[in-house]
């Protein structure tokens, strides 16, 4: 029954979509300017929520779906299922 649970939830955190989006800003001499950002989408009761991850350039979209992977977890208070895999092996 645990396993069911945990299989469950864990299937949610698989449950978001990234997407880049635009951000435009106005610079001080009026010029707009055009960035990147990692956008993520989804469900948490009944609402769709949107949350900025980061600029495009400063990070890969598999750390933005990591990123991503963890709000979710943590606004669904899901911290001890989500375990994020180190990127770099500590000797």
């Amino acid at each position: 029954m645990e396993e069911a649970r945990l299989s469950q939830e864990k299937a949610k955190l698989e449950d978001l979509s990234i997407v880049p989006g635009p951000l435009t800003k106005i610079t001080k001499k009026g010029e707009r300017r055009e960035y990147l950002r990692w956008i993520s989408y989804w469900q948490e009761k009944g609402k769709r929520r949107k949350v900025y991850l980061g600029s495009c350039n400063k990070m890969t979209q598999d750390e933005a779906l990591a990123k991503a992977r963890k709000m979710k977890a943590e606004s669904l208070s899901m911290r001890k299922i989500f375990k994020p895999r180190s990127i770099h092996k500590m000797h």
